[in-house]
């Protein structure tokens, strides 16, 4: 199989484009955003970094399992309360809450996804 360059095809894909290299893709690790969403209709699994949102709501429905979750971290530390006392659609949206997600924690998802693939 050839290498994409990612690079030389940012900002110029189409969404079909997109979800075509996506479901290349062995996994995809990214924040709550379009393109884990789209990856999970393809089947590729996604290693999601959710910290501003709750991914128990808003995560791929197919790769819970390896979401790294600091929503409740987030939620004491920007809000002062448990995540089950926000409101539902409560979105934590502050400068530095992703720095609560740890190299080691994503890493540490990959290895167990990885594992499980194999």
């Amino acid at each position: 199989m050839p290498r994409v360059q990612f690079g030389e095809s940012f900002g110029r894909d189409t969404l079909p484009e997109l979800l075509a290299l996506l479901g290349r893709a062995s996994v995809l690790i990214t924040p709550d955003s379009v393109p884990a969403h789209m990856v999970t209709m393809v089947g590729t699994p996604v290693v999601g970094l959710y910290a501003a949102t709750n991914p128990a709501r808003s995560g791929p429905y197919l790769s819970r399992l390896w979401c790294v979750d600091a929503y409740a971290q987030a939620a004491r530390r920007y809000r002062g309360r448990a995540p089950e006392k926000l409101p539902w659609t409560e979105k934590i949206e502050q400068r530095g809450v992703m720095d609560l997600i740890g190299v080691d924690q994503v890493t540490g998802k990959l290895d167990e996804l990885l594992r499980w693939r194999t």
